[in-house]
């Protein structure tokens, strides 16, 4: 079962460093996940830091092994992770929260948690997945980040457990991981899908410096983002960037 064995750390520098090493190491099999009390280079999405206060928040990684029918779709995996997520936050905080493509979990239009999928490979090979989930949960200052970012306890009002949360959340992930394996690629894009941030719904977009408006259509088994505009296109992660109104006001007072 993903998240067996649980290993809670006290202080790393990555947790996916740390299961990284541990699959270098021979010592990890399938499903077991290391939770940090505190980490001081988490990282994010496009090379960026995951900025966590110790020991108010989830900062977990958790060592998958990819099925073989599954060696040239990646992104399923992180599909698989963001749902459990995502349905792991709607028992707490309802149905304002949504996929934001391709990992971020939102709460309204602010970020509450991501998640960061990186890969082994034996030659052409994918034989290890680490896939590193961070949410806020107690920590209520995010400095620079204060109107981007959202923690469960601003939300709700209470003080949480870790660990409890960290183990319950495995439960959903494994719950999402075996259904996938029993019912299909077809299955998990759908209910991805189903919970995409702003699905069918216009929003603002940078390629190349040039922001434009498109709908949201859907994201595909390959992790392609299909949206519309003039035209229907498909964009991996690397490019194109959504904008919000604070981007766009940072924007402005850097022309300024």
């Amino acid at each position: 079962m993903i998240g067996y064995p649980f290993i809670e750390l006290d202080y790393v520098d990555s947790t996916n460093s740390y299961a990284m090493s541990e699959v270098h190491a021979g010592k990890a099999l399938h499903g077991i996940a290391y939770m940090a009390y505190c980490q001081n280079e988490g990282r994010g999405q496009r090379g960026n830091q995951w900025q966590a206060l110790a020991g108010e928040n989830i900062t977990l990684s958790m060592v998958l092994k990819p099925a073989t029918n599954y060696q040239h779709q990646p992104f399923l995996c992180s599909m698989a992770l963001a749902v459990g997520v995502y349905q792991f936050l709607q028992t707490y905080i309802g149905e304002e929260v949504s996929i934001k493509w391709p990992n971020d979990i939102y709460w309204r239009n602010r970020k509450i948690a991501g998640i960061l999928i990186e890969n082994s490979y034996h030659g052409n090979r994918w034989e290890w997945a680490i896939g590193g989930i961070g949410i806020n949960i107690n920590q209520t200052v995010f400095k620079e980040l204060e109107h981007k970012a959202v923690s469960l306890r601003q939300i709700t009002g209470k003080t949480w457990e870790l660990v409890t949360l960290a183990k319950e959340l495995c439960v959903i992930i494994d719950d999402i991981w075996e259904t996938w394996q029993q019912q299909g690629s077809r299955w998990l894009v759908n209910i991805y899908n189903e919970a995409l941030f702003y699905k069918d719904k216009m929003h603002l977009f940078k390629r190349d410096n040039i922001q434009f408006e498109a709908k949201v259509i859907g994201v595909g088994v390959m992790g392609n983002l299909i949206l519309q505009h003039s035209i229907v296109e498909h964009f991996m992660h690397k490019d194109v960037e959504w904008i919000f109104e604070n981007d766009k006001q940072e924007i402005q007072s850097n022309r300024k």
